[in-house]
């Protein structure tokens, strides 16, 4: 086939590429891939070809510009047509033991493309006629030798799918693999200054090749030139061909123009960290460019489909224009019709393939992004849309939703999206059960620490939204703070008793210091040789400062008939310097535990119950070990300013949701039974 024929970007099938020469010019390196990447890339063709019995395997882009031999120079994907090649030579050898035997040969094959390399001198009749006694002569001979034993090899051991294989490569009506065409010979033409080499050097720089978003963006701003061919304009024989291209620029400028303005708009808004938690969830580095999302969804790309799925479910889904197109447009133009009876058919024929179209396609995109701005927009939708991202509802299930007849109002979405939250929130995420029966949901007050984790955390999770949700003035819920950090399930009172040696020791006496004295330990952060964040406490400043308030009679006042604040710093100062005093016998731990600080766990229901427990960031929480409960309170409190603390959390530990609020310094019965009942309030659908 004549690939000048081909559109700018297209996709070309491998019996296309037959018959071409193609020139790998100096400025790339030879022939390189391993036998670990040939094996990745057969392995995934056998996976597609099993898994489905329809679409396309795309291959990455092929760009390429006309030279003037009439080859075409390739400036990107040269180590995949080179492979290809090697296949089909692999393929014409299995079909000709095939004929020697007598067996008749299932797929076609013809004679593969011609691939020159300016790099190394014999190279392209190596790549035909491979020796091994002369792959030591060259690292591309090396290379090009093991590449066609590794498709050997994996043909060998998977015998019995080669006629799917080679069926799927070759035979013009059933073939499964195209390459991404994308010719730049237009764009060198245009531009005297941009070089083949600057093209490729753009690609490959950081090893960046072109992604789906690029390539859309190319496929709908070059079908905009392709559609006005069938503007009633082009079929008036008294236009001149310059008023036509006149009238074809002014059409093609306003719409292009739109298209790329339209584009950084949502490129923009999709970066936004806020916005971006909220509709995709934590962030992956999946979409270099977040357009491509949208694009995913549109196609209902899934996670098992192949890089370029997207690109090449467009370039199908417009062929079906193309083939009106070229059927009507010769008859339309060589009919004997008067010019306005022309002008009829093809206003017609645009009636009819209009859903094929550039402006039907890209207003699909824009509505699916201003439907997601609606969302934003909105902070109950917001809130309660974002926790379904988390749980990995997909977006086409939200979009049926609030298109259901008895949806009529932004209310009614928002009490759907509650009872769905609320439920699948609940829900066990290991339980297996099929699609007719009803999942089990768990009441909020059954959930606790010997729960499934990812439920207790969901659970926990969805009081924090529903806190935020249900307020007289809703207000946002930060999930990108939420995917910002790593979190732990954090016991209000201690589920553990203090261990009165080593880290517990020294932990609990500092804290309890701290919390006394009013002297906050400094604790300094770097990283070791292996690049780990260590933490180092200043413990003699901290002595030293809290020595300085006891000498200047600052902590004078009674705690109890037996202990100021000052004896009482005194004798801790004295457990932390002296390690062999018994922490536990000492008095002033008695004094704290049994008379300051009265927590009983037994008097609580369940230490373990949710009424007990919250979330909190990784670095608060292991930072403060089994301290007392308001040193807990003023270490989230003091950290608030730099780090994110869910509000239920932050309620907790001031007490918000305790009906009584004498003692302070305690986490109680009262207080978690309290709690439990806000948990209830908040999270009923």
């Amino acid at each position: 086939m004549d690939l000048s024929e081909k559109k700018k970007l297209d996709t070309v099938s491998i019996p296309e590429l037959c018959g071409n020469s193609f020139f790998i010019p100096d400025y790339q390196r030879g022939y390189r891939w391993t036998k670990d990447e040939i094996t990745y890339l057969l392995k995934d063709l056998k996976e597609f070809f099993t898994k489905t019995s329809e679409g396309f395997y795309c291959l990455q882009p092929l760009v390429v510009a006309k030279r003037c031999d009439n080859s075409w120079e390739v400036i990107d994907g040269q180590q995949r047509l080179t492979t290809i090649n090697l296949i089909l030579q692999y393929a014409s050898n299995i079909a000709q033991k095939y004929k020697d035997v007598g067996i008749p040969v299932p797929f076609s094959v013809d004679e593969p493309y011609d691939i020159d390399y300016q790099t190394r001198e014999g190279s392209k009749e190596y790549l035909r006629n491979r020796d091994e006694k002369d792959k030591a002569s060259n690292i591309d001979f090396f290379h090009i030798y093991e590449a066609y034993e590794a498709i050997k090899h994996f043909f060998e051991e998977n015998n019995k799918y080669i006629n799917d294989f080679f069926t799927a490569f070759l035979d013009n009506n059933k073939v499964r693999i195209r390459f991404i065409w994308y010719n730049v010979s237009e764009d060198l033409k245009n531009n005297s200054a941009l070089t083949a080499e600057d093209i490729f050097t753009r690609l490959n720089i950081g090893k960046i090749g072109l992604t789906n978003a690029e390539l859309l963006k190319a496929l709908f701003i070059n079908r905009v030139d392709l559609e006005l061919n069938v503007q009633p304009f082009q079929f008036d024989e008294s236009y001149s061909p310059d008023r036509k291209r006149n009238l074809s620029a002014q059409f093609a400028i306003p719409v292009k123009d739109r298209i790329a303005n339209n584009w950084d708009e949502i490129e923009k808004c999709l970066n936004e960290p806020d916005f971006w938690a909220f509709i995709y969830g934590k962030d992956d580095g999946k979409y270099a460019t977040r357009i491509e999302f949208l694009f995913d969804i549109l196609t209902k790309k899934t996670s098992e489909d192949n890089s370029y799925y997207t690109f090449n479910e467009y370039s199908e889904y417009f062929k079906k224009f193309d083939d009106e197109f070229f059927e009507i447009l010769p008859k339309l133009k060589s009919s004997s019709l008067e010019q306005k009876e022309k002008e009829i058919e093809v206003r017609k024929f645009l009636d009819k393939t209009r859903e094929f179209t550039i402006e039907h396609e890209w207003k699909k995109v824009c509505d699916l992004y201003d439907k997601f701005r609606s969302w934003y927009s909105n902070e109950k939708i917001y809130n309660l849309i974002g926790f379904l991202r988390y749980l990995d509802v997909d977006i086409e299930t939200i979009n049926k939703w609030e298109k259901q007849e008895e949806i009529e109002t932004h209310d009614d979405f928002i009490e759907l999206l509650k009872r769905e939250v609320c439920t699948r929130a609940l829900t066990d995420p290991n339980e297996k059960k099929s699609d007719d029966d009803e999942p089990t949901v768990y009441d909020i007050k059954d959930i606790s620490y010997e729960s499934d984790y990812r439920l207790l955390v969901r659970a926990l999770l969805l009081s924090n939204v529903m806190f935020v949700q249900n307020l007289k003035r809703p207000i946002r819920f930060s999930y990108k703070d939420f995917y910002n950090e790593k979190w732990d399930v954090e016991h209000v009172a201690s589920q553990t008793e203090m261990d009165s040696e080593g880290k517990d020791r020294k932990s609990w006496i500092i804290t309890t210091l701290e919390y006394f004295s009013g002297v906050i330990i400094e604790i300094t952060e770097n990283k070791n040789s292996k690049g780990k964040l260590v933490k180092k406490e200043n413990l003699a400043k901290f002595r030293e400062k809290i020595q300085q308030k006891i000498d200047s009679n600052k902590l004078d006042d009674n705690i109890s008939d037996d202990y100021t604040i000052r004896k009482l710093c005194e004798e801790l100062l004295d457990l932390l310097t002296h390690k062999d005093i018994s922490l536990i016998n000492s008095p002033v731990y008695n004094e704290i535990t049994k008379v300051i600080f009265k927590t009983k766990m037994h008097e609580i229901e369940s230490k373990n119950s949710i009424s007990n427990l919250v979330l909190l960031d990784q670095r608060t929480n292991r930072g403060y070990h089994n301290a007392l409960f308001p040193v807990k309170c003023r270490w989230i409190k003091e950290r608030e300013s730099e780090i994110f603390i869910m509000p239920c959390t932050k309620n907790v530990f001031m007490k918000v949701y305790s009906k009584q609020k004498i003692d302070q310094m305690n986490w109680n019965k009262e207080d978690a039974d309290d709690y439990m009942q806000e948990l209830e309030r908040i999270c009923q659908n």
